[in-house]
């Protein structure tokens, strides 16, 4: 799930610039600077659907990996949630003493 989380967030800011160069525009960052294509983008429009694509399946595996975070904090108990939350990790989940 990692990987893929990874691969998307990678590949869809990627497709969306080649969505924009495969169209013959340029794409502004850094508040006005062009950023024109580096050499021809064949596509077209097909590149403007990858990313759309894309961006779903960005946002089930998001979705997905909470779930799967809560169920294993929530169901099996296993602590992995704590492990990922270093700051609540250090809190003692006992109850206090009397």
């Amino acid at each position: 799930m990692h990987l893929a989380l990874i691969f998307l967030t990678v590949a869809l800011p990627l497709s969306g610039l080649f969505d924009r160069w495969a169209r013959g525009r340029a794409v502004t960052v850094f508040g006005g600077l062009p950023l024109p294509a580096p050499m021809p983008i064949p596509g077209g429009r097909l590149w403007g659907e990858a990313h759309e694509v894309l961006a779903n399946l960005l946002l089930a595996a998001v979705a997905l990996h909470v779930v799967a975070a809560l169920w294993h904090h929530l169901v099996l108990r296993d602590g992995s949630l704590m492990a990922m939350l270093p700051r609540l990790r250090r809190r003692s989940l006992s109850p206090p003493v009397t």
